[in-house]
């Protein structure tokens, strides 16, 4: 298989692991197309993309890197309100942790592979996903208050809040 089928057949996942790292599908798109244009600048780029994925979206990291936007928020208009919601709680990631969850869990990378892309050793990618986790989970965690005219249903529903670990 030939150097541009290899990427073509890859860049509809960087597509959406640009858009879920940067938080809309422009600046994402115009990240890949920056990246694309740097390969076709730079031989030996291109000559370090041959291998599938794993070495597409380091060349990827490393553009995104260099912009220096690495410490901007997550921005971006979303299409739905679960989406903003999820961008939201993206954006609070702090980037590195952002980059090994969304390579993990989004684009099914291994710990080894992730590793590879963000140039770091397992333990560290397995730290920035530990991280990122932790990070979502403080912004889950939320105080109910149930208003209920009812003493009986009242005790049901904080028996079940309380069942799932809510306080």
């Amino acid at each position: 298989m030939s150097l541009g089928s290899q990427i073509a057949a890859n860049l509809p996942y960087l597509r959406r692991y640009a858009r879920a790292l940067t938080g809309s599908q422009a600046t994402g798109d115009a990240f890949v197309r920056a990246m694309l244009e740097a390969v076709v600048a730079d031989a030996a780029l291109m000559a370090s993309l041959d291998g599938g994925r794993v070495p597409l979206y380091r060349a990827f990291t490393k553009v995104w890197a260099s912009a220096q936007l690495a410490d901007a928020p997550v921005a971006g208009a979303s299409t739905s309100e679960h989406e903003a919601g999820a961008q939201l709680r993206l954006g609070a990631i702090t980037p590195p942790a952002r980059q090994a969850l969304l390579l993990t869990t989004l684009e099914d990378f291994t710990t080894a592979e992730a590793a590879a892309i963000l140039e770091l050793d397992n333990a560290a990618v397995a730290a920035l996903v530990a991280e990122a986790v932790a990070e979502i989970e403080a912004e889950q965690k939320t105080s109910v208050l149930i208003i209920e005219d009812e003493p009986l249903i009242a005790m049901q529903l904080e028996d079940l809040v309380s069942g799932l670990g809510h306080t």
